[in-house]
């Protein structure tokens, strides 16, 4: 377990306040606005193909392919707005993409990510959400996004746990930046893809976390972009809170 970890569970009581009941409705998707969405194609485009860079490393491999599930899962997030039928055919490619790499076709899978975001749209694509978790993507995975990058994460635990053990009240206004708004969406949505899987036991505290982590990601992306500094911290604290709660509840026993 990380340092960062451990620091913010010797707080999670105090923090506790922190934690709350999911605010989106039962089965509501976390949207991704469309002004966002063509950012979060590039932010997972260019982690998929960083990560093919080298694909003798086993988490890279994971790393990649799990970024093209969660390009599809950020695509259909709203699949009923004016570009639904990009945002399918998008959703549709990059499921391509991830059997690709699983496949071990790298080179191809490479051009293939490349392509994603200069496709146009198929009106002939469903616009009917694809179930991902398990189907496309488990939990173990999901969740190796949050770890250092050496082990084929991103580096989200320690960026978001750097950020608490600075104790700061807010954050500056240097900090609400792109990176941060996309990280939130990535949270939301990994989140929203844990809560949509059957809780292994205690389903009302996975149901709890899992909504707790997707609301605290579209909060710190929200936050973001209105530059409101207080309100980041306060999204950061309630995710890396839940976070460790969840990590006490299910993995640790």
């Amino acid at each position: 377990m990380s340092i960062f970890r451990l620091a913010i569970q010797g707080t999670a009581l105090a923090l506790g306040a922190f934690v709350l009941a999911p605010e989106l409705a039962e089965g509501q998707e976390v949207g991704i606005p469309n002004d966002d969405y063509p950012k979060l194609v590039d932010y997972a485009v260019n982690g998929i193909k960083e990560a093919l860079k080298d694909p003798t490393e086993e988490t890279n491999v994971r790393k990649a392919r799990t970024a093209a599930v969660m390009l599809a899962a950020y695509a259909q997030t709203n699949l009923s707005g004016p570009d639904a039928a990009l945002r399918a055919t998008q959703r549709d490619a990059a499921l391509k993409l991830a059997d690709t790499i699983k496949n071990k076709k790298y080179a191809d899978a490479a051009k293939q990510a490349d392509g994603i975001a200069k496709l146009k749209a198929d009106a002939n694509a469903k616009k009917e959400k694809v179930k991902l978790i398990d189907s496309h993507v488990n939990i173990p995975d999901l969740m190796n996004q949050f770890d250092f990058p050496p082990k084929g994460g991103w580096g989200i635990d320690r960026d978001l746990y750097a950020y608490r053990l600075g104790m700061k009240s807010k954050l500056p206004l240097r900090e609400l930046n792109d990176k941060l708004m996309l990280i939130g969406y990535q949270v939301a949505v990994t989140g929203d893809l844990a809560h949509s899987k059957q809780a292994p036991r205690d389903e009302k505290d996975w149901a709890q976390h899992t909504g707790t982590i997707r609301i605290g990601g579209v909060e710190l992306a929200d936050a973001v972009k209105k530059k409101d500094g207080e309100a980041a911290m306060n999204a950061i604290a309630k995710i890396t809170t839940s976070c460790a709660a969840c990590h006490k509840a299910f993995r640790n026993r």
